[in-house]
């Protein structure tokens, strides 16, 4: 069986990965878990003599792979398809991608996308008090808005957060830290598309002021706005060609 764990957010991904190996562990016995890190050489060929070994002091093997799309061969689809066939055997692997097709029935997926809005409040409010530190409401959602899509500061910034000796923690008491907003890239696109003549100007003024890499800007934009991918193209064509510059590419999607 293969355990297989997606999704951006590293952070939780990698916590429910610690804690299935965990539990294996508690169930079992050392004997029965290796890791594999694809990405060495030699690492696929050992990890099809674990598959095919036997022990009499443990049946059940666990198999952590790391790096497993460092190496695209079909030797590795073949090896993980019968990983996936083999009863004793239960394969965790923890990567961003989604898992290949092919690998038969027994695969057990699950997916960790950043969380947002009332999960997302919850789960900093969770780990607050792991670490024995109680937000008002003010200072959770100002730290959800601070820290949305990055997981791991989060954790970074309540680990130091621990050390204040506050029995409540506040707003005042994250910005006294350095804390502060900043402008949410994502809402800075979602205004560049706006129906709004002022929004998108305000967007686009933002999106300069932060000093975002015009490049970068316009893929990600051409990729989220496919109703204007082949505008898109004639002005990636004009880019090239040094007949326009990307500000100017903003400015022209801006007044249109």
């Amino acid at each position: 069986m293969i355990i297989y764990l997606h999704g951006p957010d590293d952070y939780r991904r990698e916590e429910k990965k610690k804690e299935i190996a965990s539990e294996f562990k508690r169930k079992h016995s050392n004997l029965g878990i290796d890791h594999f890190d694809l990405s060495k050489e030699g690492e696929l060929g050992r990890l099809e003599e674990f598959r095919k070994s036997q022990s009499i002091f443990e049946p059940l093997k666990f198999a952590i792979l790391e790096n497993v799309f460092e190496d695209e061969a079909p030797e590795l689809k073949k090896e993980l398809k019968a990983a996936a066939a083999d009863e004793n055997l239960t394969v965790l692997i923890s990567e961003r991608e989604s898992p290949p097709e092919g690998l038969g029935k027994k695969i057990l997926t699950q997916k960790f996308d950043y969380l947002s809005g009332s999960p997302w409040e919850a789960f900093i409010a969770a780990e607050a008090k792991k670490r024995g530190l109680k937000l008002t409401s003010r200072a959770l959602s100002f730290i959800a808005a601070v820290y949305q899509g990055d997981t791991w500061r989060l954790i970074t910034e309540l680990d130091k957060m621990s050390f204040l000796s506050r029995p409540l923690i506040d707003r005042a008491d994250l910005e006294n830290l350095g804390l502060e907003i900043t402008p949410n890239f994502w809402e800075m696109l979602r205004g560049l598309k706006s129906e709004n003549l002022k929004q998108r100007f305000t967007s686009l003024e933002t999106i300069f002021s932060e000093n975002e890499p015009a490049g970068k800007v316009f893929n990600i934009l051409a990729y989220q706005w496919p109703e204007r991918l082949e505008a898109f193209a004639n002005y990636d064509l004009l880019v090239k060609s040094g007949k326009l510059d990307y500000e100017e590419v903003f400015v022209d999607l801006v007044i249109k």
